[in-house]
């Protein structure tokens, strides 16, 4: 009957309390509640982006750490609170707020709660800025509603066609930054929100192809390109292939354009250049042969020109290569056919010119080759020939040497050579690789034993060759060589180097790879004595097998295969140290392979 204890309720103001019983109302005493309190809401009904008038007490005489909570979790931003004082606060009801409760929480703790009907704001568009644009160009659209970060949201241009992330440069309740993207059109462009759809008509001027026809063609094939916005006439637009222009048109209008595709065009990515940017792009699938390079452009017959390009086919087939004067190569003139790459000994009768491949899907553009004229040096001979660039008093790749000798008796060879390196300098004797010239840096005399059995009746051509040059445009090694004869007699003062012996039963086993290191090709001689079952194959240093290059039956006799530094797959090989493995039933002899690319 003397004391009574009670929890003050939230939303409670300070004031006087009494209390009442049956027989009356006590006296009043003061109670200072500080905590804030929320008598009411004006307006009750709003829309995102109003103001709202908050009224009640201990607000606080300004904000501090004070806010205004909207449906539990919902904070205006700092900008949004236009004032704030003890008992009325005006805030900007925030772009998420919805319909609920809101109150006021203060450092002395939170209010009640009152209700607030916030109106769904319909999605528009007010404004879009420029309204006329080429691709990749940015445009702002301004509206209301749009939301305050993309979420799902997007923005669809005429023909489909969606902005994707990266072109979003940013995104507001009410501003749009977004670059057009290719393949756009003119026409209504749409924004899709959760909270609507909205449209609005944007001018793109920018070339857009719809397709071209026919998309697999040849060379010299008529194409129509069709589409909008290419222009009523060419003026100094353009049409691109990959890198190529097309120089020459059969018609151009506005909405299509023909052409004839150029010989030596290969296939790629179609797209228009005009003075409003640069079209989308489309595929051209061109069969045609086209040729990009060859290697070297300075040869001498007989020696390997590698033509480079595409669409050659994966192999020969019909295709060849034609040289001016209309040469072609016989069939074993041919080292290596691939759909990129041909490798082919140029044949007799070639003169400098043009060369150009042919096969079944047309022919491709030219080259030029310049044919060296072939010195043949008769022998006996003095003199110092083999000098390297700048001073080439002969073709620094080989040295070509005649001698009108029967076949009544061996002969010998005798030369003096200086600055070659181990596996650098071949000699052949009648196109036929005889042997290598060990390594000499200063001069040194040598004599060679030429067999009876490999001498013709006639004429015989003896070739000092440099091999690591065969290849090589420019920084060819150096090699010199003088004083070369061919006599029956054996000099006396020179050293002996054992030749082939081409004309006697080899021993099975393997020669040694030239050149070596090699570049692009190199060549791997092996003998068998008697026919049996071989196998050639190429391995890497952890023992892999990288291409096999002979599995099958040999006659005896020498043999000689060539690996062009590819894998199985067509890859090229990296650079490095490799092994050929030659395998004839028990038999297993390895030779080292130096690959320099």
């Amino acid at each position: 009957s003397r004391s009574i204890r009670f929890r003050i309720p939230r939303n409670t103001p300070p004031g006087n309390l009494t209390v009442k019983t049956t027989n009356g109302t006590s006296n009043f005493i003061r109670l200072n509640i500080t905590s804030p309190y929320l008598t009411n809401l004006s307006p009750a009904q709003v829309k995102v982006g109003d103001r709202l008038t908050l009224r009640g007490g201990n607000f606080g005489s300004s904000r501090g750490t004070g806010y205004v909570l909207f449906t539990s979790s919902i904070r205006p931003s700092a900008a949004d609170y236009v004032s704030w004082s003890d008992r009325r606060i005006v805030v900007k009801v925030p772009a998420s707020a919805q319909s609920g409760n809101v109150q006021v929480t203060t450092s002395n703790g939170t209010s009640g709660t009152r209700r607030l009907t916030v109106e769904s704001k319909s999605l528009q568009i007010t404004s879009i800025s420029p309204n006329r644009v080429q691709y990749g160009q940015t445009i702002t659209i301004r509206g209301t509603a749009f939301g305050a970060s993309r979420g799902t949201s997007r923005v669809i241009f005429h023909g489909g066609k969606e902005a994707n992330a990266s072109q979003y440069v940013s995104w507001s309740d009410t501003q749009i930054r977004v670059r057009v993207p290719t393949e756009a059109r003119t026409g209504n462009v749409q924004i899709v929100t959760t909270r609507g759809i909205d449209t609005f008509r944007l001018t793109v001027t920018s070339p857009w192809v719809r397709n071209v026809s026919p998309q697999t063609a040849r060379s010299n094939t008529v194409v129509t390109v069709s589409g909008e916005n290419f222009g009523s006439s060419r003026g100094s637009s353009s049409v691109r292939i990959g890198p190529l222009e097309i120089t020459s048109f059969a018609s151009w209008t506005n909405g299509a354009i023909r052409f004839r595709i150029p010989r030596n065009t290969p296939p790629g990515n179609l797209t228009i250049r005009t003075t409003n940017g640069t079209s989308n792009s489309i595929g051209l699938n061109i069969t045609s042969p086209y040729l990009t390079s060859i290697s070297p452009a300075q040869v001498k017959v007989g020696d390997r020109l590698t033509l480079r390009g595409g669409n050659f086919g994966s192999s020969r087939g019909t295709g060849y290569v034609l040289f001016t004067s209309s040469i072609r190569p016989s069939a074993s003139d041919y080292v290596s056919w691939s759909d990129r790459r041909i490798v082919v000994e140029v044949p007799d009768g070639v003169q400098s010119g043009d060369v150009w491949v042919v096969n079944s899907n047309g022919s491709s553009g030219r080259k030029r080759l310049e044919i060296e004229s072939e010195q043949v040096e008769p022998l006996p001979s003095r003199g110092l020939f083999g000098y390297s660039p700048p001073t080439v008093s002969k073709n620094p790749k080989s040295a070509k040497f005649s001698f009108d000798e029967g076949t009544s008796r061996e002969l010998y060879c005798y030369f003096s050579v200086k600055e070659i390196s181990a596996g650098e300098m071949d000699i052949f004797l009648n196109e036929q690789r005889y042997t290598t010239l060990p390594a000499s840096e200063d001069w040194t005399d040598w004599y060679l034993a030429l067999a009876r059995p490999d001498l013709r009746s006639g004429t015989n051509i003896l070739e000092f060759r440099n091999i690591s040059n065969q290849n090589r445009t420019s920084g060819f090694d150096l090699w010199q060589l003088k004083d070369v004869s061919v006599t029956s007699l054996r000099p006396a003062n020179a050293k002996p180097i054992v030749g082939a012996q081409l004309s006697k039963e080899p021993v099975s086993g393997l020669g040694d790879p030239f050149p070596a290191p090699f570049n692009a090709e190199v060549t791997i001689p092996f003998a068998v004595a008697a026919a049996s079952p071989v196998r050639l194959a190429v391995y890497n240093l952890m023992g892999q097998p990288v291409r096999v290059l002979a599995d099958g039956w040999a006659e005896a006799g020498l043999h000689q295969v060539r690996w062009d530094g590819r894998t199985a797959a067509g890859a090229e090989a990296a650079s490095g140290v490799y092994w050929a493995v030659l395998q004839m039933g028990e038999f297993v002899q390895t030779a080292k392979l130096a690959l320099i690319r």
